[in-house]
């Protein structure tokens, strides 16, 4: 589950990040918004008088950014921009009811033919199951070996 959200999502996380930080860069600049400043070991606020300070301030410019990219790497797949398509053979082919997994197997060389890649989530169990090694060797030979 997770190397598929990172396969899907990664390049947007990284992209929207870095734009949503930078914007709040543009907006310092800009005097609409101002950066806290975090204290430092020579603030003597920290450990004198009634303004003390705590050591950890949390900083808008990083928190918000970081927030996004936990955002779009979970759901970027929902996202209307580059959206990406992927066939999740476990999820299309029955997994149970025999005659269903024959169906959903005999339609594999139709999906690999319109796959412009092939990314296998490899567990120990993968080649143990036939049809996961039909998979992948249809798609090696459709591929003309170039993969």
């Amino acid at each position: 589950r997770v190397g598929l959200m990172y396969h899907m999502n990664a390049m947007r996380a990284v992209v929207v990040t870095f734009l949503i930080h930078i914007s709040l860069h543009v907006f310092e600049l800009a005097g609409v918004y101002k950066f806290p400043i975090p204290c430092t070991n020579d603030d003597p606020r920290i450990f004198f008088g009634k303004d003390t300070v705590t050591l950890f301030r949390p900083q808008f410019h990083c928190a918000l950014p970081l927030v996004s990219c936990f955002l779009v790497l979970w759901l970027g797949q929902e996202l209307p921009a580059g959206r990406v398509t992927c066939f999740l053979d476990k999820c299309c082919i029955h997994q149970t009811n025999n005659a269903k997994k024959m169906v959903g197997i005999r339609q594999l060389g139709a999906f690999l033919r319109q796959s412009n890649s092939m990314n296998v989530l490899w567990q120990p169990e993968y080649f143990t199951r036939l049809w996961c090694v039909y998979e992948l060797a249809a798609f090696v030979h459709i591929a003309d070996g170039d993969c």
